[in-house]
């Protein structure tokens, strides 16, 4: 007796383990008795590269690069992930002050945040992008020129736009 009740458990149990895998969303089974498919989050809109890049260029770019003549292209799709990718391509100082010349950057763009950037390899887009300038993008100095007047820094005419020019006494 008590051999026929541990045989009709095993088999119960091993009824109820096999179930399992047959209870997803493309199983033989009643509607209701199907897993539901996981919802995919709705597809993030594209940023607007220019105004992410703007207002972060800190994070594409060192800040004692001095990043000049930037230019973004059009956000793409992100391949590995969610999110988007877009090429931003700028003339930039070394750190020894010398010119490196226009050097391009391929950043990740998350939520309306840079989450990552990296530079551009020949095997990228980024070659055959369009580009487009990226206007309003101040520095207070470039390598070599420098402002101070009684011990106030005061920014270069030339580095800021025509309307922006104040004068300090």
């Amino acid at each position: 007796m008590l051999r026929i009740i541990a045989h009709a458990a095993l088999l119960i149990g091993a009824l109820a383990l096999g179930a399992c895998g047959f209870a997803d969303s493309r199983a033989p089974v009643p509607e209701f008795m199907r897993m539901k498919e996981a919802e995919q989050p709705p597809p993030e809109a594209p940023p607007d590269v220019k105004r992410v890049v703007r207002e972060q260029i800190d994070v594409v770019f060192l800040a004692t690069s001095y990043p000049r003549e930037v230019h973004v292209a059009p956000p793409h799709r992100e391949v590995r992930g969610p999110g988007w990718t877009a090429c931003v391509r700028a003339q930039l100082t070394s750190a020894t002050g010398t010119s490196l010349g226009a050097q391009t950057y391929i950043v990740t763009i998350n939520g309306g945040k840079v989450v990552d950037r990296r530079r551009a390899d020949a095997d990228d887009i980024c070659g055959t992008e369009t580009y487009e300038p990226i206007l309003g993008i101040r520095h207070d100095k470039v390598p070599g020129k420098t402002c101070r007047s009684a011990g106030n820094d005061h920014r270069l005419p030339f580095l800021l736009p025509p309307r922006a020019v104040s004068r300090r006494t």
